[in-house]
């Protein structure tokens, strides 16, 4: 109910403004007749009527608030100032508007190219029986001062590759760097 009483005030918006003033300028002029025949001159029960109302403008802010959420009325204020502003400023206007399309374009793009390479999952077969191997060998336990999961050398990769029918497919992954020999030279490698 409370939605639609907003919806009907953001679409009649001019029509119940005009509404409210009315009726709090009907009710004000009841304070101003009864004033008056309680003894007070015109002049007098029209000032008295206007400091017995109060702020009228802030009475129909109160009012509004009943109509309309005080949040999205300030967005809508909000809005409505933004795009005045930015008509009387079309240089800043275009600039601001090619900036915000093109990072928000940038943005996009980068995420997308991230997401596929790095969160998207491998393409395999049956990706729930893909398994993760460590080494955790005493040297390793020894060089690393605890039992750190460790890698395998090529070697023992292409033994496991060769001698292993549990596995259907074996795939060894090298993160970080170190010494590597690339025929007959030592070479530091990163990765």
């Amino acid at each position: 109910m409370k939605i639609a009483r907003r919806l009907v005030y953001v679409l009649q918006r001019r029509r119940l403004d005009r509404e409210l003033a009315e009726e709090m300028e009907a009710h004000r002029l009841l304070v101003a007749e009864r004033l008056q025949r309680d003894g007070m001159d015109a002049a007098a029960a029209d000032a008295a009527s206007r400091r017995v109302m109060g702020n009228a403008t802030l009475a129909r802010e109160d009012a509004r608030e009943a109509w309309l959420a005080p949040s999205m009325s300030s967005v809508w204020q909000d809005a409505r100032y933004a795009v005045r502003a930015l008509a009387r400023e079309r240089g800043f206007a275009c600039v601001a508007i090619v900036t915000l399309t093109a990072a928000i374009g940038l943005n996009t793009s980068l995420f997308t190219i991230y997401k596929a390479l790095v969160l998207a999952p491998w393409p395999v077969a049956e990706a729930d029986r893909v398994i993760t191997m460590h080494n955790t060998s005493s040297a390793d336990i020894r060089v690393r001062g605890g039992g750190a999961p460790g890698g395998f050398a090529l070697d023992e990769v292409e033994y496991f590759r060769a001698h292993t029918s549990a596995l259907s497919g074996l795939v060894a992954i090298r993160s970080g760097g170190g010494d590597q020999t690339l025929g007959d030279e030592d070479t530091r490698l990163h990765g």
